[in-house]
């Protein structure tokens, strides 16, 4: 009688063993979360923030509105392009008396007409070259590597932005080439 429970039993530990792959913790995971969680949320890249910094020192300029993020996926194991859209941003009193921009640009880089150092970044960019991630209330702040300032989601929930900071997080020291040394 043992024998007919067992048989049944063997069968179904491979379909187990799938069904506890599709909700582990894993950079392909954590990345399939991030493409479904952040497009159509709002967008501000930390070189924006620090633009207008400067901006604001040579004379009053401003930035209104934020960028909304229209796609997000993995290219490969731990690169990732995040594309936004910066059109419903304007800048205003600019010292070059620059209109506002309506282009599409790639996280993290931003306005790349602005400094010309600046360049769109189409083969995506590593989350182990984000440096800082944190949820603040509602929103998830980051610094990527090479960043100026912080850049910032907006996601409109504190719970969202906890699980996005966190997805975020197991990225970067999932990916960071400097974690097999150990510290």
């Amino acid at each position: 009688m043992r024998k007919h429970l067992l048989v049944p039993a063997l069968l179904l530990l491979p379909c187990v063993g799938l069904h506890a792959q599709e909700g582990a913790q894993t950079v392909e995971n954590a990345q399939k979360f991030i493409a479904l969680t952040l497009p159509d949320n709002r967008y501000v890249p930390g070189d924006l923030f620090h633009v207008l910094d400067e901006a604001k020192k040579v004379g009053g300029a401003a930035i209104r509105g934020t960028g909304r993020i229209t796609d997000a996926n993995a290219l490969a194991r731990c690169r990732s392009r995040i594309l936004f859209d910066m059109s419903a941003v304007t800048m205003e009193g600019w010292p070059s008396g620059r209109p506002s921009q309506s282009k599409m640009y790639y996280l993290p880089d931003t306005f790349p007409d602005a400094y010309p150092k600046w360049g769109t970044n189409k083969e995506g960019f590593s989350w182990g070259d984000v440096k800082e991630v944190k949820a603040e209330g509602t929103d998830v702040i980051l610094l990527f590597k090479g960043g100026l300032a912080h850049s910032r989601i907006y996601l409109g929930a504190e719970t969202l932005a906890s699980r996005v900071a966190y997805a975020i997080e197991f990225l970067r020291t999932s990916c960071d080439a400097a974690a097999g040394t150990g510290f």
